[in-house]
């Protein structure tokens, strides 16, 4: 399974090449330095490199070991629709609790802390708990496209209408007040619980609190998701001390008092999004990959994340373009123009890589040169994305890579939903700069 293997590697690089977004030189300067100045006086430029669009599925990627994970559900008018469902485990405040031996149970309210970002416009939806039947491992890897199984019974409950039927909307900026006074707590999702899950916790048999494997096999975790088609999909931070499952209880005893017990999420819990795509429901222009894994278009080009989709661009006739072995390439870029939208921003980065002879998905080499790097910031005053692959044609050029495909992803590629909407090498019109296009520069 050598792209399963590549995919979990490309997840981890993506991240980390986020983290530095602010290392960047200017567009002008990327490529200089491949030969000496006097040569690159005389150097030639062309655009007419042949280019392929295929639009592919994106779905075999790992969800699963990060902080931020997605929740909720949106119908882009492009991409169609989109479903984000989180499973997690939880672990218990303390083990080995000591609770009175009469006691009830006020609430049981589920916790969950935003991280800020959001995708498509938010509006009420309807929410669901279920508690897992089928167990997670933290070191097993889970695919965007995993699920488990669960209790069908919804676990959410709304006393004051008495039943789980209660749409919530989601509020990324909405902290938590008393009066008017704000209780400086996190923006959070908050969902109120059936009292009997607090009851089965807390009258659990002791060997079911006493460690981490014990709490586990008695209580797997529960499965996130909402039953609305659209109302806005948020990030969620599992690993926030907001994060929770509280249990709160009165003491009925001869010394009345009232308190709580958490579950929360801590590094070691495994946790994962399960996302659900479909194109169909947008405006047509995905539908074919409702029924095939990818298709081509060369006159626009589909980037999701979300596991949605990838862009593969193939040159198809490169390797025939020294065949006289007198030109030097000093710079190659593929440049991106994209669709602009108001309502959904397009990703700020995009990233590049190729197959290996084993199949295996690895960043270009331009990677490697810190002095010339890759770029593909989100440029929106020119509409465009520009990709640094000097390195990656030449090597194509000369042999010493064999494919001649390119793979374009968004950035965050597990826990963003942002898209684009790419122009091709043959989108309408006869302005040139308003088509995808490799531009060389070379000397002969």
């Amino acid at each position: 399974m050598n792209t399963i293997y590549s995919l979990k590697y490309l997840g981890l690089f993506l991240f980390s090449a986020c983290i530095l977004l602010s290392c960047k030189k200017p567009a002008d300067s990327v490529g200089l330095g491949l030969l000496p100045s006097e040569e690159q006086l005389a150097a030639n430029q062309s655009d007419t490199v042949k280019m392929v669009f295929t639009t592919e599925i994106n779905d075999s990627v790992y969800t699963d070991e990060s902080a931020l994970q997605l929740i909720g559900a949106d119908i882009d008018p492009v991409f169609g629709s989109v479903r984000a469902s989180i499973f997690t485990q939880f672990t218990p405040s303390t083990y080995s609790p000591s609770f009175p031996t009469s006691f009830e149970i006020d609430s049981v309210v589920l916790s969950l802390a935003y991280h800020g970002y959001q995708y498509g416009k938010l509006t009420p939806q309807l929410f669901e708990v279920h508690e897992l039947t089928e167990s997670m491992y933290f070191d097993s890897s889970y695919f965007a496209f995993r699920t488990l199984q669960a209790n069908p019974e919804n676990l959410v409950y709304f006393s004051d209408v008495g039943s789980p039927f209660k749409e919530i909307m989601m509020n990324i900026n909405d902290s938590l007040y008393l009066g008017t006074d704000s209780l400086g707590v996190k923006p959070q999702l908050r969902l109120p619980l059936q009292k009997e899950l607090g009851e089965r916790i807390l009258t659990a048999a002791p060997e079911n609190l006493a460690n981490a494997a014990g709490f586990l096999n008695f209580f797997k975790g529960i499965e996130i998701s909402t039953a609305s088609p659209l109302g806005g999909i948020a990030a969620i931070d599992l690993l926030d001390a907001a994060t929770k499952i509280r249990i709160y209880y009165r003491d009925t005893g001869s010394e009345p008092d009232t308190s709580f017990y958490d579950l929360a999420v801590n590094s070691t819990n495994a946790r994962f999004t399960h996302y659900h795509h479909g194109f169909a429901n947008g405006g047509g222009e995905l539908s074919p990959l409702a029924y095939a894994r990818s298709f081509v278009d060369n006159q626009f080009g589909y980037l999701q994340s979300a596991a949605g989709t990838r862009l593969r661009i193939k040159f198809p006739h490169i390797k025939n373009w020294n065949l006289t072995g007198l030109k030097t390439v000093n710079k190659a870029e593929v440049i991106l123009p994209f669709v602009p939208d108001l309502v959904y921003g397009p990703p700020q980065l995009l990233f590049a890589f190729y197959r290996d002879t084993d199949g295996k998905l690895k960043e270009v080499p331009d990677y490697n040169t810190y002095a010339y790097p890759v770029g593909g910031n989100r440029d929106i005053g020119l509409v465009q994305y520009r990709l640094n692959i000097s390195r990656f044609i030449q090597k194509v050029v000369y042999g010493s890579i064999a494919t001649n495909e390119l793979y374009v992803f968004a950035v965050n590629p597990t826990y963003s939903s942002n898209r684009v909407v790419l122009k091709g090498p043959e989108y309408p019109g006869t302005n040139r700069y308003e088509q995808a296009r490799l531009v060389l520069t070379y000397s002969e």
